[in-house]
């Protein structure tokens, strides 16, 4: 959500269409809230000690916040990858791609193999309960295997976004889940009966599908060309603004000598 709304919103401030700004802003508020709503019941029920569904809800924050990491690197690979690339510099690009998937790499094999380590007293941290702590050590490699996944798609989203591939992503996202991965988890969760390890080896299945699809994008990108497709729309909207600017000045002009 932070993602669209960032390039939405950047895209209408650099054509100063200022009034769109408020209005994606407001629209995102709200499918945001759609979200929030369900969660927020999900955490009153956890409150509320409804024990079938506390197990989940402790991974689900496990998950949340190893994601934090990921999504780091992917801010700082579409920051850095958009600059190059505005810049002129293909190389610097290319650089940069590599040296945040180095960093993904090292901290999701850092982060994967310690909670692998400790699967049978992770469970601790959320819980005294024989329940809770056996089915966490149970899915506890789903966990690590997520972790690995989120951490490399995080990072080749960020790239993505860095170089204008909003719409490939969204491709590979409704390829990855909604063809793939939700209809793999139906079935294994609820048609062979395998309920909260099904829905999550889906959910995983989704998850490979989309970091592949990523990778292989980014690893046949030409970054010279990738040069020259954005200095040209980066040139096109920078004189459209000129254009816009001076007949805005003119207009004031105009309106200076017809009041004097």
């Amino acid at each position: 959500m932070a993602s669209a709304l960032e390039t939405l919103c950047g895209q209408a401030y650099g054509a100063e269409e200022y009034k769109k700004l408020g209005l994606q802003t407001y629209t995102a508020i709200f499918s945001l809230f759609l979200v929030c709503f369900p969660v927020t019941l999900f955490c009153f029920l956890a409150f509320y000690q409804i024990h079938s569904l506390k197990p989940p809800f402790f991974l689900l924050n496990t998950i949340s916040t190893l994601y934090t990491i990921p999504f780091g690197l992917g801010a700082a690979a579409s920051t850095r990858v958009s600059n190059e690339l505005g810049a002129g510099n293909p190389q610097a690009a290319r650089i940069a791609t590599c040296a945040v998937m180095f960093l993904a790499v090292a901290e999701t094999s850092i982060v994967s193999t310690t909670l692998f380590f400790t699967r049978r007293i992770f469970g601790y941290t959320f819980s005294n309960e024989k329940e809770v702590v056996d089915y966490v050590t149970k899915m506890a490699p789903l966990v690590c295997l997520n972790a690995i996944f989120d951490s490399l798609q995080g990072v080749l989203s960020g790239v993505a976004r860095g170089c204008g591939w909003q719409h490939i992503g969204a491709y590979i996202n409704l390829s990855a889940f909604y063809l793939c991965g939700i209809p793999v988890a139906a079935i294994l969760g609820f048609w062979f009966q395998l309920r909260g390890e099904g829905l999550w080896i889906g959910i995983q299945l989704g998850s490979f599908m989309q970091t592949v699809l990523l990778s292989l994008v980014t690893i046949s990108t030409d970054w010279e060309k990738q040069v020259y497709i954005y200095i040209p729309y980066l040139l096109v909207q920078t004189g459209r603004n000129n254009e816009k600017r001076k007949k805005k000045a003119n207009s004031q002009i105009q309106e200076e000598e017809h009041r004097a």
